[in-house]
């Protein structure tokens, strides 16, 4: 029962989100083009449902016959095996299967596409998280009714939503996995509570369900298993009670063990078959870096730092401390996932994962986070008048300024993944980008954040000069495609083919571009040969210059040997130990 009459402060606050939602959407449109919708991460986490229900067949053999599938609607990779496979896990094309079914249905009777990206799809697909969203809002209502008042709740929920980034990925970017694993948290959390309440099978069932689920969308958010393991916890004699009830309900543990594994069997399955292994890990070199997390800048840079574009959730963590003594039970789960849980995302190679508003991998941790934030909102309104008022308006700032953000990220006067101090506030009032804002952006090295997640920020360029390079055998070099764009001192006049620009970059190093518009490279795979044939400028294709004398420079390459001019071929190569004679270029400014 929602308890309507008993509690229509938090209901209705509800209501004003799906109406919110509903207006965002209609006005949007995004569903007109499935780029807009079934795009990024989206293709990896969708495909799974076309290949089975339209083209049935998963091993995605069909892309053979039509590599145009390739560009905006199937995003696999090949697997040791040489077959395709899925890089995300289909925990999220489970939740949207019902509005595929739905979408299919419409697409038939209207005469549409049942290909999976025809308007039916995109439209019921958009809508889908607003469904999961008002269900796990619904759920969060239940279980913060247990513990604050109708207003106090009505509050949260209405803050939690407008004054965070879940209403975006609620309504611009809706099928992202965000909105719906907050909604499995609100439940999971909410059946946590029942479960201790009430040890049976239904809520083992449902609490192993939820965190396969939550597992096989995104697996390292099943460490919310941890609120369930520290629920109740309040000291040591708590702790030792905890355990001894665990052993007396091994059974119901072993239950939840059982429905959680249950989830995964379509998946290990599908591994099995594509990659040869029941367990993959499909992100390849990507990976988490540990020993160096990036806290500072995940939180308070201005990138994507989760205080900075989210600040009301500062108050919900500053809750966790200030207020953990009102409900106990609560404190050590939600500061051991939150501790965790910043670690864990922070940890990962690109903590500013991609092009996004804020840092979008909190989101579902805010159905936790409520709590907390409950208790700040709660505790700002049981002194006196005035704490009761400046919380209201604390509140509706915040949420202001989020819904403000939004807007301005949406026309993009807040980057998606280049922000700076300088371009934030110099669009800071403005709804749109201001003339010299793309000169105040700083764009990430994605490339080289792979291998160190710190040196994360692409270098700015600090010069640019068209230069000539004239090797020690006293002829220029050049790069001609005749000899497959290797590079060679050969050319006794320089011409077009023997012209280069030179980039210098403000970490001290260079890139160098062909005439070809191709950067010169010293990668691996080319046995040390330099090559031009890269478009974009990656670790492998800087250069740190050494300078001799006026004009005449060392050339060190990224695998710490410099640039060499091979006195038989007269080709250029990187792997000279030490700087002697054939190490030395004149590099002559035109």
């Amino acid at each position: 029962m929602l308890k309507i009459k008993k509690n229509p402060y938090s209901f209705y606050s509800i209501v004003i989100i799906v109406i919110a939602v509903i207006w965002i959407n209609l006005n949007h449109k995004l569903w007109e083009n499935h780029k807009s919708v079934i795009k990024w991460d989206v293709i990896n986490y969708y495909q799974y449902l076309p290949a089975t229900f339209y083209y049935n067949d998963l091993s995605l053999k069909f892309i053979d016959k039509d590599p145009t599938l390739l560009e905006w609607k199937f995003w696999p990779h090949i697997s040791p095996i040489g077959k395709y496979t899925g890089k995300m896990s289909m925990g999220l094309s489970f939740m949207y299967l019902p509005f595929y079914l739905l979408a299919h249905l419409q697409a038939y009777l209207t005469n549409q596409s049942t290909d999976g990206f025809s308007a039916p799809f995109t439209f019921w697909l958009i809508f889908s998280s607003l469904f999961y969203v008002f269900v796990g809002m619904l759920y969060l209502r239940k279980l913060l009714l247990k513990y604050f008042t109708d207003g106090i709740v009505a509050l949260t929920v209405l803050s939690i939503f407008f004054g965070t980034n879940l209403l975006f990925y609620t309504t611009l970017e809706a099928p992202m996995p965000h909105a719906y694993l907050f909604s499995l948290f609100s439940i999971f959390i909410y059946y946590t509570i029942e479960w201790h309440e009430s040890i049976n099978f239904k809520n083992s069932m449902i609490l192993g369900l939820l965190l396969g689920l939550i597992a096989l969308i995104r697996p390292s958010d099943s460490i919310i298993i941890i609120f369930f393991a520290f629920y109740q916890i309040t000291s040591w004699s708590g702790f030792y009670e905890k355990l001894k009830s665990f052993v007396k309900n091994w059974k119901y543990l072993m239950l939840i063990a059982l429905f959680s594994f249950i989830v995964w069997i379509p998946q290990l399955i599908y591994w099995k078959y594509t990659t040869g292994n029941y367990f993959y890990f499909s992100y390849q070199n990507e990976g988490f870096f540990f020993d160096n997390p990036q806290i500072i800048k995940g939180l308070f840079g201005f990138r994507k730092g989760w205080f900075v574009y989210t600040p009301l959730l500062f108050f919900a963590v500053s809750g966790i401390f200030l207020f953990f003594k009102d409900l106990k039970k609560f404190f050590l789960p939600i500061f051991i996932f939150t501790f965790l849980n910043v670690y864990i995302i922070l940890s990962w190679w690109c903590w500013w994962y991609g092009g996004t508003y804020g840092q979008r991998v909190f989101i579902e941790s805010y159905a936790i986070l409520s709590i907390p934030f409950a208790l700040f909102i709660s505790n700002g309104f049981k002194y006196n008048r005035l704490t009761k008022i400046l919380t209201i308006v604390l509140l509706i700032v915040l949420s202001a300024h989020q819904i403000f953000q939004t807007i301005k990220f949406n026309y993009n006067s807040i980057h998606y993944d280049a922000m700076t101090k300088e371009a934030y506030f110099n669009s800071y009032f403005k709804i749109r980008p201001s003339s010299n804002f793309e000169s105040l952006l700083r764009y990430p090295d994605y490339q080289n954040a792979v291998f160190d997640n710190n040196n994360d920020t692409k270098p700015a360029v600090i010069l640019k000069k068209t230069i000539i390079i004239k090797a020690s055998n006293g002829k220029y070099i050049s790069d001609n495609s005749n000899n497959n764009n290797l590079l060679f001192a050969n050319k006794e006049n320089p011409c077009l083919w023997e012209t280069f620009t030179i980039i210098l970059l403000d970490n001290g190093k260079c890139g160098i571009i062909s005439y070809q518009n191709m950067y010169l490279s010293a990668m691996i795979e080319s046995k040390n040969e330099i090559t031009a044939t890269i478009s974009k400028m990656a670790p492998w294709e800087t250069f740190e210059l050494q300078k001799i004398d006026n004009n005449h420079f060392a050339i060190k390459a990224i695998n710490d040997k410099y640039l060499t001019c091979d006195s038989v071929s007269n080709q250029i190569f990187a792997n000279a130990k030490t700087i002697g004679k054939n190490e030395i270029f004149e590099i002559i400014v035109k």
